[in-house]
């Protein structure tokens, strides 16, 4: 059985005589698309004998490139000798520091990174030395990721059992053979990922994003089809939007069962943003996490893809990997969460997949007339003249190219308007041209206030977000604070300059 498969640079941009590229063909047979990253061993200055792996220029943009080119797990080697006076001091932190900042740009780009510490066995050296100099590269490895890793995944270190043992100039055997057998205890790792210690790693870095609560309907009406009983909730506390009343909104249920077997969680980083709900989530007794945000911190299962444009990709993707048929009402919502979370189609994020998906979700039975209509081309007109006085306080910082705005308590009633229905707002503020990150803020009925990000350039606003416990993706995210307006625009605008 073969679990993944290591392409080099070449071959991962290759397509077959029979039309899909090489990554696609593997992929389709089962196995993981790899990519090996390094550059190779190159003389390690200040020591005669010893190499340091280079490759780190630039490889988070390579990165990048290889997994929309389906590389989901990655490869880099570190090669170490050993003498009485080797692997050195320099060797082991120059190796290891390579090591654990390509693990962590590979984690970044959303992948597992295979750590490949390898000791050769060229010399005259004993198993016990190779043993105790192996131990201690693996150690210094350990601490470099420790150092560069806040909240390391299941690290892949890739350790081949033979690793340990005499040299290949070593003429006595017996004496070792002891030492030697010791040999399993340094297997720290694993190289198939198709190996069930793998599994969560795998599904963790693999898979993508879900947004919106017309994906908790998406599932619904699957389950229906099951036959499956299943209830729709989430926590809010306004009315649901007129926007979206396209969407199954009879589906949502309000009664709430004491315990659930299983529970489907999407675009939730942290269960405290469950609201109401965080309990009975918490005492299912599987909880299954979707999302498009790095790392959430709960669940059983994580499906996450950060360079997903939405959510409903990865649900789709879902469908098609289980031959789900999507009936028209799904193909609506799909297409609906696809539309919203790509800026109708305007954002960076949106690639050729994503307008191929759009084009089955369309020959499904997708409106999508009705929806780009009910979103985007019409709006209430008491909303409307609520925009013309967040038009008017909009603020251009020119040096920081952030422009922003506010919405206040008192605004909703002067204007008649329900908050849910100002959710576009934020893309009138994004309209400034001379703008390359917006912001809208608006109070909430305690006194606290939520912003909406959006970004058309190079800050990534889901950092910006996280300083207020807040996520979301590179060019659109949000946060809630109880700050004052004041303090949220200097905190925005002090991370900003550290970006430019």
């Amino acid at each position: 059985f073969i679990g993944g498969v290591i392409l080099f640079d070449e071959t991962i941009r290759q397509k077959t005589t029979l039309g899909p590229s090489i990554p696609e063909l593997i992929s389709k047979h089962g196995a993981v698309p790899g990519i090996k990253v390094d550059k190779g061993a190159k003389p390690l200055a200040g020591s005669n004998e010893e190499t340091v792996t280079e490759g780190l220029d630039g490889l988070r943009e390579r990165l990048k490139d290889y997994y929309q080119l389906g590389a989901r797990f990655t490869k880099w080697r570190g090669v170490y000798v050993i003498s009485e006076a080797y692997p050195s001091k320099l060797s082991m932190a120059a190796n290891a520091h390579a090591l654990a900042r390509y693990a962590a740009l590979a984690q970044e780009a959303g992948m597992v990174p295979i750590v490949e510490p390898e000791v050769l066995m060229d010399g005259k050296h004993s198993a016990k030395d190779c043993f105790n100099k192996t131990s201690e590269v693996i150690k210094r490895c350990y601490d470099e990721l420790d150092i560069n890793i806040d909240e390391p995944y299941i690290q892949v270190i890739e350790i081949d059992k033979n690793s340990v043992f005499l040299a290949n100039k070593t003429k006595t055997f017996d004496e070792e053979k002891n030492v030697a057998e010791k040999a399993p205890v340094l297997e720290i790792g694993i190289k198939d990922l198709s190996d069930n210690k793998t599994a969560k790693v795998k599904k963790k870095h693999e898979i993508r994003k879900l947004k919106h609560k017309d994906l908790l309907k998406k599932k619904k009406l699957f389950l229906d089809t099951k036959n499956i009983i299943s209830d729709v909730d989430f926590d809010i506390t306004t009315k649901l939007p007129s926007n979206l009343n396209h969407l199954p909104y009879h589906l949502i249920s309000d009664d709430l069962k004491e315990k659930y077997n299983t529970v489907f969680v999407f675009d939730c980083g942290n269960s405290s943003r469950l609201g109401k709900y965080e309990e009975v989530v918490l005492a299912a007794e599987n909880i299954v996490v979707i999302d498009h945000h790095v790392d959430p911190s709960f669940g059983d299962v994580q499906i996450i893809d950060p360079h997903a444009a939405s959510t409903t990709q990865v649900l789709f993707r879902q469908f098609k990997d289980e031959n789900i048929e999507i009936n028209e009402e799904m193909a609506n919502c799909l297409l609906t969460g696809l539309i919203t979370d790509t800026g109708r189609f305007q954002y960076s994020n949106t690639t050729s997949e994503v307008f191929s998906i759009a084009a089955e979700l369309l020959g499904n039975g997708a409106n999508l007339s009705k929806i780009s209509e009910n979103i985007y081309g019409s709006i209430e007109f008491n909303a409307l003249t609520l925009q013309s006085k967040i038009i008017e306080r909009i603020v251009l910082n020119e040096d920081l190219q952030f422009a922003h705005s506010i919405v206040f308590q008192n605004d909703y009633k002067d204007y008649k308007v329900e908050p849910e229905e100002t959710d576009f707002l934020i893309d009138v503020v994004r309209l400034v041209k001379e703008s390359t990150v917006a912001l809208l803020i608006k109070e909430q009925e305690d006194g606290s206030f939520k912003g909406s990000l959006r970004s058309r350039g190079d800050i990534d606003v889901q950092k910006i977000a996280s300083i207020f416990g807040g996520g979301g993706h590179v060019a659109a995210s949000g946060f809630s604070s109880n700050q004052s307006p004041e303090f949220i625009l200097e905190k925005i605008e002090h991370e900003i300059r550290k970006s430019i």
